[in-house]
């Protein structure tokens, strides 16, 4: 089957009479994998893996910081530099790089993080 997975996404902002704006999709993408996973994970302020279950590397992922108040951040790998910074109520869309194991930490208490992830 082609065309199963759907991306849409758009960003605009207007500052000052100056207006910047990108919208891209919808995308129809074909997908070669079989799994699919969406969570709830409570993050702490220790770098936690997050879990994927039988989802492989390379597919995309949806996230969304549930707090109210605190940021999480995403990394690439245990140790790693963060790569995304999710304020309150923040989301990210992006694939996920062959190999890497997502991690992520919570500033100041734990944080809730809501995502979906599947092979792509």
């Amino acid at each position: 089957m082609a065309d199963e997975l759907t991306l849409r996404a758009s960003l605009s902002c207007t500052k000052d009479g100056t207006t910047t704006a990108l919208a891209v999709g919808p995308l129809l993408l074909d997908v070669t994998g079989g799994q699919a996973l969406k969570n709830r994970q409570t993050v702490g302020t220790s770098e936690e893996a997050l879990v994927v279950g039988d989802v492989a590397s390379g597919g995309y992922m949806l996230a969304v910081n549930r707090d109210p108040t605190n940021f999480v951040q995403i990394l690439g790998a245990s140790g790693e530099t963060p790569l995304v910074r999710l304020e309150p109520g923040d989301l990210c869309l992006f694939r996920v790089d062959d190999g890497a194991t997502l991690y992520a930490i919570a500033n100041t208490a734990p944080c809730d993080v809501e995502y979906a992830i599947l092979d792509a």
